[in-house]
C-alpha cells in the first residue's frame, strides 16, 4: 500500500522496486499508467434452441476492430484520465506521453509503467530526451499491485 506524507511529499510503500523513489520536490508528481484493449466482436457461447434448429444470433460483428484505452492516475494531485489510441504500440504510448506532458504542465512527472515492450525503444528514448520534465520508471515484472492504475 502506498503512503503519502504531504510534508515533503515523500513516497513509501514501493516494496519490490529496484530503484526506490526519492523524496519529491514541492512541484513534482507521480503518475501511474496502464493500457487495456477490447475486441468489438461479441463472443457467442451457448444458448437455448430446439434440437432440430441451429443457434443464430444477429449481430453487427467487427472482427478487425478493437478499442484500445490507456488510463492514468496522479494520486498526489487527485487527477486521472483516459486516452484512446489506435493500437497498443509505441505510437500509442507516445500519444499518451504527449497527453500527460500537456496535462501536467509545470510539474516534473515521475511516470511508473509496466515493462511492456512498447514502453521501451528508440522513439520513447528520443521523446524523453526532448521532454525533460518526464521521467519514466518501470515497475517490476508480475507486480500489478504496485500500479495504482490497476486498482481503479
Amino acid at each position: 500500500m502506498l503512503i503519502f506524507n504531504l510534508g515533503r511529499m515523500r513516497l513509501s510503500g514501493f516494496r519490490g522496486l529496484k530503484k526506490k523513489p526519492k523524496a519529491l520536490g514541492p512541484k513534482e508528481t507521480v503518475v501511474f499508467q496502464d493500457e487495456t484493449g477490447f475486441t468489438l466482436h461479441p463472443r457467442l457461447g451457448r444458448g437455448w434452441v430446439r434440437i432440430d434448429q441451429r443457434l443464430r444470433v444477429a449481430n453487427t460483428s467487427q472482427h478487425w476492430k478493437r478499442l484500445n484505452l490507456s488510463r492514468w492516475v496522479g494520486p498526489l494531485l487527485g487527477r486521472y484520465g483516459m486516452v484512446q489510441t489506435e493500437r497498443s504500440d509505441r505510437q500509442g504510448f507516445i500519444k499518451v506521453l504527449r497527453h500527460l506532458y500537456r496535462r501536467f504542465q509545470g510539474y516534473p512527472i515521475w511516470l511508473y509503467v509496466d515493462q511492456a515492450r512498447w514502453h521501451k525503444g528508440d522513439s520513447v528514448d528520443h521523446f524523453l530526451v526532448s521532454h525533460r520534465r518526464l521521467h519514466l520508471e518501470y515497475l517490476p515484472a508480475y507486480q500489478p499491485g504496485l500500479n495504482m492504475q490497476e486498482r481503479m
